[in-house]
Order: structure tokens, then C-alpha cells, then sequence
């Protein structure tokens, strides 16, 4: 579903999440087309989580050549940004619907190099917190057998809050949130 609607979204949203530009950088050849993605991983919010326990989705950005290289620690956003140059629309449509073939590609490269990072960032957060919650059901377990008043639905709050937190993890999906192609120069 991701790549069906890339090339549409360049060539018809105004909503801020596409663009198309030039630039000239020493360390890409001229004449190179590159793409670079934001994704989100998506998390559906358990009911039995507590606002507490919101979640935040982490951005993972790629930027890929034609050939599915990962260009992420080559050029930095603050590089296309300070250095970028407007295409006319006319050009921009054009280069667009000329390498629509190529752009699903590389959006479809893009997101598997994105997928293990968001679910590798999602995963250390969710665990820590997953290791706080299963901590804390194990401390009043181990205090419930001294003092009677712990009582069983406290435990079990904790203990459902940690799995509330594993179905989480389980059910992220990975969402494409803005795009950029990039000519190079």
C-alpha cells in the first residue's frame, strides 16, 4: 500500500509530507536520483494501558540511491536542507512520472531498511518499561507474602500492563510520513 500512493503523493498533496528538489553535493555524483523517507511505527493504544504509558513512535529516516544504498550517514538533513534547490513543477512532474517505476523500488527499499530500525527503537523502549512492570508485580508478589493487605488485583494490574505493552510491540506497523526525491547535480 506504501508504494501504490508515493508517487501520487508527490505529484498531487499539498500537505507538507512531499517534495522534490535538487542538489549539489561533493559526495554524490551528478545526475543521481535519491529518496529519502520518514517513517513512523505505528502502535495501536491497548485500552488496558494507562495514559501513562503512552507511546511514542519513533522517526526512522532513510535516504537511498537508485540502487538501494543506504546514503542515511552520507548526507544529513541539515545538508539537503541548507543546499537544496526548488525544481520548476513542470521539470519536477516530469522526473516523477518518468522514474515511477524506479521511486516504488526505492520506496519499497526504503522501507525495509526502515522496518528493523523502528521495530529494534520501539523494542528497547518497550522493554525497559516491560522489565519496570514485571519488577514492580514481582515486589508486591514477594511483599504479599508478609503483608496480607498487598492484594491480588495490584498485582495483577502490573502484570497486565506489561502484556498490554508485549501486544503493542506485537501489532506496530510501519507508516510512511513524508517523502523527498532529490536530483542530484
Amino acid at each position: 500500500p506504501v508504494t501504490r500512493t508515493a508517487c501520487d503523493m508527490i505529484i498531487n498533496t499539498e500537505l507538507g509530507n512531499t517534495a522534490i528538489c535538487a542538489l549539489k553535493h561533493a559526495a554524490i555524483k551528478p545526475g543521481n536520483l535519491l529518496l529519502e523517507c520518514i517513517f513512523l511505527l505505528e502502535t495501536s493504544i491497548d485500552p488496558a494501558l494507562q495514559s501513562r504509558q503512552a507511546i511514542t513512535s519513533p522517526m526512522i529516516r532513510t535516504l537511498i540511491n537508485q540502487q538501494g544504498d543506504d546514503l542515511n550517514n552520507l548526507i544529513s538533513k541539515t545538508s539537503i536542507l541548507q543546499s537544496r534547490q526548488a525544481i520548476p513543477a513542470a521539470t519536477a512532474n516530469k522526473i516523477i512520472t518518468g522514474f515511477a517505476d524506479a521511486l516504488k523500488t526505492m520506496l519499497s527499499h526504503s522501507e525495509k531498511q526502515a522496518l528493523p530500525k523502528a521495530q529494534h527503537q520501539l523494542s528497547e523502549t518497550l522493554h525497559e518499561r516491560i522489565d519496570r512492570l514485571r519488577q514492580e508485580a514481582s515486589r508486591l508478589t514477594a511483599l504479599q507474602q508478609i503483608n496480607s493487605n498487598v492484594r491480588e488485583e495490584e498485582i495483577s494490574f502490573f502484570k497486565d500492563q506489561a502484556n498490554a505493552l508485549q501486544r503493542v510491540q506485537e501489532s506496530a506497523k510501519l507508516r510512511l510520513d513524508a517523502l523527498r526525491v532529490i536530483v542530484t547535480l
